[in-house]
This record gives C-alpha cells, structure tokens and sequence, in this order.
C-alpha cells in the first residue's frame, strides 16, 4: 500500500518547512483553519483523507484526546504532536503514545512519519 498524506498544520515556519521537506510529495499544508479549534483541525485532517497529522499542542494530554477524535473519524491515521522548538516528537494513535523521541533529528523525524531510512532528507 502506498504511503498517505501528512497534514502540517499550526507549526512556526521553520519547524513547518523542515517537515514538509521530509515529507516530501505527501505533504499537505493545512492553510488557513477557520478557528483554533482543534474540531477545525480534525475536520481538516479527515476533509484531506490523511494518514498523519503533523501539529503542536500545549500539553501531551489535549494531543492524545485529539488524536482519540481523529481516530473516530480517520481509524488508520495517526498525530505527531511537535515540540514547537523541534527538540522532540510523539506519535500518538487512538489516543495511545506509540513512540516518542526526545533528541529529535530529521532521521527520527522521518521514521515518526513513517518514511523509510533511505528517504531523502
């Protein structure tokens, strides 16, 4: 099965561009939302069909509850929810943290969106 679309929404621009970049063509900017709402990013996500949403919450709690009312609506997709300095990352499904790195690179980046290792950076 070919890999999905990845939805970066509500990064700074440099954490945005350095995920786009390893995302390469299945990147999908999320625009304009039209509240803050994290509703307005889920129907974002579920509009686009994706298979990862890529954002920032304020606490791991509001991404895990987000990722539980994306997964109601998209089952197979999952969150990374990103430090807003780019130090670290959680990959969350269901509301369930599958892995999280704390020393983030691009490689641990690349394997939290599901790339392969020989994806360019």
């Amino acid at each position: 099965m070919a890999p999905g679309h990845i939805l970066i929404a509500r990064l700074p621009p440099l954490l945005r561009d350095l995920v786009r970049r390893l995302a390469g063509e299945r990147a999908i900017e999320s625009g304009p939302l039209p509240d803050a709402s994290d509703a307005a990013l889920i129907d974002a996500a579920v509009q686009a069909g994706v298979q990862v949403l890529v954002t920032a919450f304020a606490r791991p709690e509001d991404a895990a509850r987000a990722s539980r009312l994306l997964n109601a609506r998209l089952p197979s997709a999952a969150l990374i929810d990103l430090d807003l300095r780019g130090r670290s990352a959680t990959r969350f499904v269901a509301g369930v943290s599958e892995a999280r790195v704390d020393a983030l690179s691009p490689t641990s980046l690349r394997t939290l969106l599901g790339e392969s290792e020989t994806a360019e950076a």
